[in-house]
């Protein structure tokens, strides 16, 4: 890569930084480009520059972030074996990965209401990046059946979408707290893993 192009990559990572912390602060329908450029620190013209609106900024923001958490799991899962221990890893590294984007996934849980704009464009992006989460679920969790870790009775798939609502209302709980602290949502993992590997019942 050479400067012109790491140039290019650091003011489009400052931009998406900007939306990010702006889009947390005042929601996608209350900021404009002016503020997402003062908070980054550039002339609004060279956010248009880099995206041609406010619509395309912020998809481009949610396919980075998608991309990054998909990046990690399949970079932590790739090398064990143990399909116990996978699910294990999808479950923490799901939640460690909200913890560390707090801003964000308060605008991809609470911001819906205020995309009126963008919704069908979202919609459809969020489909097919939540089918590609899904598959891998519905994967590891083939794999564990396959190997009598976890009972056949139940379609992959079916258990794949119990498992994926389990974090997610896990997620919607914890962002509801005043100041969501990383360790606390981390530390539901367990709870996750009981209720999905053995159940509540005495």
């Amino acid at each position: 890569m050479d400067r012109k192009e790491r140039d290019k990559n650091l003011r489009q990572n400052d931009i998406l930084g900007a939306a990010e912390r702006i889009f947390a602060t005042k929601g996608y329908y209350n900021s404009s480009m002016l503020d997402i450029a003062s908070e980054a620190q550039y002339a609004v013209g060279t956010l248009y520059n880099y995206f041609k609106d406010k619509q395309s900024l912020y998809l481009a923001l949610l396919e980075r972030k998608t991309d990054e958490l998909f990046s990690r799991i399949n970079e932590k899962i790739k090398r064990i074996r143990d399909p116990i221990k996978k699910i294990k890893v999808l479950v923490s590294a799901n939640l460690e990965f909200v913890a560390e984007n707090v801003d964000f996934f308060k605008i991809y849980f609470y911001e819906e209401s205020s995309l009126k704009e963008v919704m069908q464009d979202i919609d459809v992006y969020k489909r097919d990046k939540f089918r590609k989460h899904l598959d891998l679920f519905i994967c590891v969790i083939k794999e564990a059946q396959e190997k009598d870790s976890i009972k056949k009775i139940y379609p992959a798939e079916k258990l794949a979408h119990v498992l994926t609502g389990i974090i997610h209302n896990i997620i919607v709980y914890w962002l509801k707290g005043r100041n969501p602290a990383k360790e606390e949502i981390v530390s539901n993992a367990p709870l996750v893993l009981e209720v999905f590997l053995n159940g509540v019942k005495r």
